[in-house]
């Protein structure tokens, strides 16, 4: 910003000149400061020192500019005054006002005093009336001043006044005896009204009974919360299950009204629920009632006011011990089933290699006859030779006969291998007994941290006769893979049915020979707080009609007695209820599919709307 004089009246040195840099007494940029005021504003004041002209030996004073822009040629036009000048002028201004003040002052005071002593004993006559009607003690008779004051005259101010304040009563009289009918109607219509609403209240009380005897005789447990978390209402079936009486958890949270609640987080639930507007569900929060551990559901749904606020929660429910104990009856069951399915290959993995082991015991039972015939001859000689001091030639052709039946050579080269071979077959025996061991254990019934990679070993062992004959199996197991905390036996179960699955699939393509064996892909991965694991195989896919349903329990693509639809049905069950984790698959008919299964590294709590 760098502005130029154009024309100054008093100083025309200053004409031309960039004046960027040109400053007042203080110090002050003024000219910088007045093109910012109109570049800002459009126009403006700015205050600044500058000498009066002729005077400047006696330095700068105040001065005040008022500055307008002129748009066409750019221009900044100002003009000013000295701030001594105004104060100046206003003071000799206010010196003639306070004189022309105190003579309307004087006038004013005279006439006033005139004025008074003609109204004020009149307008004493009409407050006095107006006070005597305010107590209740005149009426609303005219005022007449006449009577009372002959000097006044009928056609003056006052009595105009007091014509209209005489019109006014009248009116106030007539509104007087309009409200006094009015007031009777009123307390007639009140007196229906209260005799309407005692029946109106008599009605809502019966309907209130009912609606409550209704509550009481809901079969499942109903909880109403206010927005504080605090009980205020407790049916009958919340009573009998929870041993608490309404009076006693009525105006308290549900973790402070006596419930002895087992469940870890339970404050940090009741928090969640208050805090979010969606319906949630809870499954399995766990409580306990006479020193036993019982479980309860829950489905909560906020209540909303008509101007969409949430006020309060419905909290409903039931006792679902005896479900979850027939939920893990049907999973043992289940794994009994699959146990049993697997139970005839699982034989024939333990026969081959127990066959091996057989002949090859046979074969080194064999051979140990004639050693141990030789080994006796050789006895035989070490006696003779101690007794006669030399061996006959008998015994050293007898010798060499015993030695050609050993047959030493093919002993030494077959003795070994049968010996590596039955080792090998124990060892195979031993693997699929410890994988069974592992698939078949009950497990715990708290989460413990369960290595996925071994689980996939020992169900890959296990479920081999399954997939042998149509597929091999690749497994590509991260090394550093964390554990999971879950229920091992349950999450072995997925994994097994996956498995069998996918081997059903390739199964389809390739039991008429026209195909090769197909693939099973297993992979481990880590992903982020979770671990994902992928079953692919290169079966016939999923078709479009049925992926909505693959995980419906009893629903299955096979034959009538060649499937019973629980198996993914558990696996999605175990995976997404039990372990609060994911499961979804990906699909090309004709190509292949894959299943996901993501498991949390760490436990969740139970508040997701399922």
């Amino acid at each position: 910003m760098h502005p130029t004089m154009v024309m100054h009246p008093r100083m025309p040195q200053l004409d031309g000149q960039d004046l960027t840099n040109y400053r007042d007494a203080d110090g002050k940029a003024l000219f910088v400061e007045m093109v910012r005021t109109v570049t800002k504003n459009g126009r403006g004041f700015v205050s600044y020192q500058w000498p009066r002209p002729g005077k400047e030996h006696d330095g700068a004073v105040a001065k005040l500019s008022y500055v307008e822009g002129f748009e066409p040629w750019g221009w900044v036009i100002g003009t000013g005054i000295y701030v001594d000048d105004v104060n100046a002028a206003w003071r000799a201004n206010a010196r003639t006002a306070a004189g022309l003040s105190l003579v309307c002052v004087a006038a004013l005071l005279i006439f006033s005093t005139g004025i008074s002593r003609s109204i004020f004993p009149r307008l004493c006559v009409v407050v006095s009336r107006m006070k005597d009607i305010a107590r209740g003690e005149g009426d609303f008779s005219r005022i007449d001043l006449l009577a009372t004051h002959a000097d006044i005259k009928r056609d003056d101010e006052f009595t105009v006044l007091v014509a209209g304040f005489n019109e006014m009563l009248v009116q106030i009289k007539k509104r007087d005896d309009q409200l006094r009918r009015h007031s009777e109607q009123l307390e007639g219509q009140v007196t229906a009204r209260t005799e309407q609403l005692q029946s109106v209240n008599s009605e809502l009380a019966a309907a209130h009974a009912e609606i409550q005897l209704f509550l009481e005789c809901i079969p499942s447990i109903l909880i109403g919360l206010d927005r504080g978390g605090r009980v205020t209402r407790w049916n009958l079936t919340a009573a009998q299950t929870f041993g608490i009486a309404e009076n006693e958890a009525r105006g308290r949270t549900l973790d402070g009204c006596g419930i002895e609640w087992l469940h870890p987080d339970m404050d940090q639930q009741l928090s969640h629920w208050l805090q979010t507007d969606a319906i949630l569900r809870c499954d399995d929060l766990a409580y306990s009632k006479e020193q036993n551990v019982r479980f309860v559901g829950f489905a909560v749904r906020p209540i909303f006011s008509k101007e969409n606020r949430k006020v309060g929660l419905i909290v409903t429910g039931a006792d679902v011990t005896e479900r979850k104990c027939l939920e893990e009856q049907l999973r043992q069951a289940h794994k009994l089933e699959a146990i049993g399915q697997l139970a005839a290959g699982i034989a024939h993995e333990i026969n081959t290699p127990a066959q091996y082991v057989g002949d090859n015991t046979r074969f080194l039972k064999e051979s140990s006859e004639p050693i141990l015939g030789l080994l006796s001859f050789c006895r035989n000689m070490q006696q003779e030779a101690a007794e006669k001091g030399s061996v006959s030639m008998e015994s050293l052709a007898e010798f060499d006969r015993l030695s050609e039946e050993c047959d030493f050579g093919f002993l030494a080269q077959e003795i070994p291998h049968a010996i590596d071979q039955s080792l090998e077959g124990l060892q195979r025996v031993a693997k699929i007994v410890r994988a069974m061991k592992d698939f078949a254990h009950p497990g715990s019934e708290e989460k413990l941290p369960v290595d996925i990679n071994r689980g996939i070993e020992a169900t890959v062992t296990v479920a081999r006769a399954e997939w042998k004959d149509v597929a091999d199996v690749v497994l590509d197991l991260a090394p550093d893979l964390p554990m999971v905390l879950g229920l091992g036996g349950e999450l072995n179960q997925v994994i097994l049915n996956v498995i069998v699955n996918a081997a059903h699939a390739i199964g389809e393509l390739v039991k008429d020979g026209s195909r090769a064996k197909g693939r099973i892909t297993i992979v481990t991965r880590r992903a982020g707080h979770c671990v994902e694991l992928r079953v692919e195989d290169n079966g016939a896919g999923i078709p479009e009609k049925i992926r909505s349903r693959v995980f419906d329990p009893f629903f299955t693509s096979k034959p009538v007695g060649k499937g019973t639809g629980q198996g993914l049905a558990v696996a999605h069950a175990i995976v997404v209820k039990g372990h609060k984790g994911q499961i979804w698959f990906d699909t090309k008919v004709g190509q292949g599919t894959t299943f996901f299964i993501r498991l949390p590294l760490e436990a969740r709590g139970q508040t997701a709307a399922e």
